[in-house]
């Protein structure tokens, strides 16, 4: 800045501002910190409460409704849509494939039995043990593959020992 020289000789001169404190904005800065942090525990506390809510519902929806309608209006409109029917997509496919395993173990022994009871040819018995372990795992197959797979292993392993 140029000097005047004028100003100079009356003896006036600039005065050099001192340092600025800033310690009412860093005051407020750090409630606002404070304000977002306590905030984002609520909103985390709020989401994890809705989820555990979403995800009992869902099981709820299971045990009332039972699997298979679940699966089967899942299926209907394309899918699970949100976290409640996700979970209750997960726990009725578990549900079923469950049921249906049992249920084809249950058949298995009554073929076994109805054959040993009316003396029935080993050949037609092992047709029907053929026609179980390969009907319900593909019925299986539509709700879940992997555990079609797993059905068809372990029923396979069932009517081979029969022979």
């Amino acid at each position: 800045m140029a000097r005047l020289p004028r100003l100079t000789s009356a003896g006036v001169q600039a005065v050099i501002p001192r340092s600025v404190d800033f310690a009412g904005f860093r005051g407020e800065a750090a409630v606002g910190t404070t304000m977002s942090q306590t905030f984002d525990q609520m909103s985390d506390f709020l989401y994890k409460t809705a989820q555990k809510e979403s995800v009992e519902a869902g099981l709820e929806r299971v045990r009332t409704e039972g699997a298979q309608p679940i699966l089967e209006a899942m299926r209907a409109q394309g899918g699970p849509q949100g976290l409640e029917e996700e979970t209750a997509y997960k726990a009725a496919n578990k549900i079923a494939v469950a049921e249906i395993q049992t249920e084809a173990e249950l058949e298995i022994a009554k073929i076994l039995t109805d054959g040993q009871n009316n003396k029935t040819p080993y050949s037609a018995i092992q047709s029907q043990l053929k026609s179980v372990s390969d009907g319900f795992p593909a019925a299986l197959s539509d709700i879940d593959p992997v555990s079609a797979a797993l059905l068809r292993n372990n029923l396979q392993g069932k009517t081979e020992k029969q022979d």
